[in-house]
């Protein structure tokens, strides 16, 4: 079993392994990293995080001086297996932590690479082509560099006919990635392969695929750790370029799918299938993605993060081959839709007072006609918050941890009543996290 593997039993993290490999990598940036510090950068709790640093005493990854630091043989692990092998740490550092700095990398990039970005092929209509803004581009750059695993990661593009696989290779050299390549693109529009091709950096080559989403498909299947995808206009385009996508990613992989906002009926039935395809919502940014001439869908869309998570219980099931089987699921009757947000980053003060959080929480349940029949919030000592609305559809809770900036909310309804997706946001608007997740489970009988 792999080292990080051992230690992620061992203080009980249920979490991704990532979030192990990313408490290395701050290690290795920083040096001197609190554990507190340290906590905030991997998302857990500082307990977690205390156990981590324990854990790689005990296996002889990191030292404990006047203060904690990895060992040669940890370093080694972050340069050779994570991909640090040849980056400018100081520069990726300032990338971090710097917002104006890494406008000025931006910036460089953006100006390197404008007569790539002006040349390109033009729109293809019949394939719903319709180009993104340069600034939106750099915003998607912005976003992969901000992951500090992006340097060991597999990222394919499900159709880029705005370039962003270039646009990122370009970044990756620039900041000294000497790793193997490992930027893909699938898409039907052969110019548009031919273009990246002739665009490339030597340093960071990409691989391109010739693909048609419409007929099924070779690939070797879960390779990727992260999808890009701006798919058609329409709601099937958009179911089909997210099962390609799935086709290639990895268990707990991310995808990034943008496309504009529908009607609660439409929306309703795109969360449905993304959800049955084995995919949690993390987060929601409105209006991420702008476009030039794209005026069929107002010339901008969202960007959704969503993450692959084999171990939800898909719809089908091998146990209904069989008779007995068949009958007692016929027999068995949907009771509810289970919802489960968790909420990261907020701002400690508005979790602290039970009168705002109750506050909100009535907000939410008359912004979305729940009908509450009775509710009770209870304010601990020193800080933290519980709140339970009973509904007539079932019930809505809250939970709240400010020290970690945390927040637990299930909502249990009867029928599918509320566009989950505006639910998600106006959360996002009352509590200001830096990053949610959100989780739906069907309750049957």
């Amino acid at each position: 079993m792999e080292t990080l593997e051992e230690i992620k039993e061992k203080i009980g993290l249920a979490d991704s392994i990532e979030r192990l490999k990313v408490g290395l990598i701050y290690s290795y940036l920083y040096k001197t990293i609190s554990t507190k510090a340290l906590a905030k950068k991997m998302e857990v709790p500082v307990p977690i995080a205390t156990a981590f640093k324990k854990e790689l005493v005990k296996v002889g990854w990191m030292k404990r001086e006047s203060f904690y630091c990895l060992t040669p043989l940890a370093k080694n692990y972050v340069v050779n297996e994570l991909g640090y092998k040849g980056i400018a740490i100081d520069l990726y550092k300032q990338l971090l932590e710097d917002e104006s700095m890494k406008q000025v990398f931006l910036e460089k990039i953006k100006i390197s690479l404008l007569p790539v970005f002006e040349k390109r092929p033009v729109v293809k209509r019949e394939l719903d082509q319709a180009h993104a803004t340069l600034e939106t581009v750099i915003k998607r750059v912005a976003l992969l560099l901000a992951d500090p695993l992006i340097f060991s990661k597999k990222i394919a593009f499900v159709g880029d006919d705005d370039l962003v696989s270039i646009f990122l290779s370009k970044a990756l050299v620039e900041l000294g990635y000497e790793g193997d390549s490992t930027l893909y693109v699938y898409d039907i529009d052969t110019d548009l392969l031919m273009y990246i091709k002739e665009n490339e950096s030597l340093k960071v080559m990409i691989n391109v695929v010739e693909q048609d989403f419409r007929v099924p498909f070779e690939i070797i299947e879960n390779q990727m750790d992260v999808i890009f995808t701006d798919p058609p206009y329409t709601p099937e385009g958009i179911i089909t370029f997210i099962h390609s996508g799935e086709k290639l990613l990895k268990n707990k992989g991310k995808m990034y799918v943008s496309f504009n906002h529908k009607t609660p009926e439409v929306q309703g039935f795109i969360q449905n299938e993304i959800n049955r395809r084995g995919f949690n919502f993390i987060e929601v940014i409105p209006n991420f993605n702008h476009y030039l001439g794209g005026s069929i869908i107002g010339n901008v869309s969202n960007l959704y993060v969503i993450q692959k998570n084999n171990s939800i219980q898909m719809h089908h099931s091998t146990e209904s081959l069989y008779t007995r089987s068949l009958k007692k699921k016929e027999a068995s009757k949907r009771l509810g839709f289970h919802t489960l947000y968790d909420l990261r980053g907020c701002r400690k003060e508005l979790l602290t007072d039970v009168e705002i959080v109750s506050n909100k929480m009535r907000y939410m349940s008359q912004r979305f006609k729940l009908n509450v029949v009775e509710e009770e919030f209870h304010q601990f000592k020193p800080y933290g918050v519980s709140g339970v609305m009973v509904l007539q559809e079932s019930h809505f809770t809250i939970h709240t941890w400010p020290e970690h900036g945390y927040i637990a909310i299930d909502l249990f309804v009867c029928e599918e009543m509320i566009d989950e997706q505006e639910f998600l946001r106006e959360l996002q608007k009352m509590f200001e996290p830096t990053s949610c997740e959100m989780k739906k489970v069907y309750r049957e009988s």
